[in-house]
């Protein structure tokens, strides 16, 4: 059920830029079908010029030559067409960043001091900000991480037809790494989203420790209660640094677990292929094919789980976002007439002085 509510999310946030989303698509198709064509098109030439050395046949040779370089520039321009796909992409980042927070903010300051009696000041900035535009956050996610997505997946099925094709033995040890992908994502899926969702809370806690900080410093001055403070302060951050280390262990784990699943994969087909080739079962086109497609498919294997992960983490994004567009009243339990954030920071002002 909440899968549903953020991708609902998404498609209101992508319904006010259709031909933008549009664009995105046929650019990811197009950057793909060049990407696939290129080893098809070697394949056909090196087979060519192999059957011309075996057979001493130089019979229509120049002919099927001069289609290959037609060819060949067929394919140099559609690939500069889509060369310019990581710079569009770029640009509607930003796009859907002002979207996201012309939106949120204009909601912000239409409510009344009910809601800033529950959100402070600083965790409204943090939401409205690093939430939204920090690498990989919302803004990001939207765009480049679901089309990078969108471009690697069709990748992955433009390859896997061509390599069924070509020969169905050597796909087969292509692809066996991707069930065992899934399987490790499944079970880490529900860290990822707890990790990232504390860790936004603290990065909200700091600046909230932060506003604190600079609004009561004539206070703190004062009481001369600067290292009190320092170490509080430093307890606030050493939470964050908590938070933060263990998204990136997990990250750095998934990352190299699934590399290395593509490399060792790789090696199989190294192996498998050349003793086809040596016995004679499958030619030198098609393995230089086959290799080519591997190391093409390496960074869509792992585009494909880290869509998940980072999927992960703008929705927790979104549920922050959401949290203050529908919160209009009192947390039950908060002080009547005084801010749930002004009794945080009162609180800790006590600790300080006690």
């Amino acid at each position: 059920m909440r899968l549903n509510t953020h991708l609902t999310w998404i498609w209101g946030v992508w319904r006010q830029k259709k031909g933008l989303i549009l664009l995105l698509l046929c650019l990811s198709l197009l950057s793909s079908l060049v990407a696939v064509s290129l080893p098809l098109l070697t394949k056909s030439l090196l087979d060519l010029l192999e059957n011309a050395v075996t057979t001493s046949r130089k019979e229509g040779l120049e002919t099927a030559l001069s289609k290959a370089s037609l060819y060949f520039a067929a394919l140099g321009l559609a690939a500069l067409i889509a060369g310019f796909f990581p710079g569009v992409r770029g640009a509607i980042n930003n796009i859907f960043d002002y979207l996201i927070r012309k939106r949120y903010f204009s909601s912000v300051a239409e409510k009344d001091y009910r809601f800033f009696s529950v959100f402070s000041s600083p965790d409204i900035v943090t939401r409205l900000s690093s939430d939204i535009n920090d690498y990989p956050k919302l803004a990001w996610f939207l765009c480049s991480g679901i089309f990078r997505a969108v471009e690697s997946g069709s990748k992955i099925l433009f390859c896997a037809v061509a390599m069924a094709i070509l020969d169905w033995r050597l796909a087969l040890f292509s692809f066996l790494s991707l069930p065992l992908m899934l399987v490790i994502f499944s079970r880490v899926q529900s860290r990822i989203y707890d990790r990232v969702k504390k860790n936004e809370q603290a990065i909200s806690s700091v600046n909230e420790q932060l506003e604190l900080s600079f609004s009561g410093v004539r206070i703190l001055k004062s009481f001369a209660s600067e290292a009190k403070y320092d170490r509080f302060f430093a307890d606030v951050l050493k939470r964050r640094y908590e938070t933060e280390m263990g998204v990136a262990r997990l990250d750095t784990f998934l990352n190299m677990f699934y590399q290395n699943i593509n490399y060792a994969a790789q090696i199989a087909l190294i192996f498998a292929g050349g003793l086809m080739v040596v016995r004679g079962r499958t030619s030198i086109g098609t393995f230089y094919a086959f290799y080519n497609y591997l190391n093409l498919l390496i960074y869509p294997m792992l585009d494909i789980p880290q869509l998940f992960i980072f999927g992960k983490r703008a929705f927790v994004n979104i549920d922050r976002l959401k949290e203050m567009w529908t919160s209009s009243v009192f947390v039950e339990g908060q002080l009547s007439h005084f801010p749930a954030h002004l009794y945080r920071h009162h609180h800790t002002i006590s600790r300080v002085f006690a």
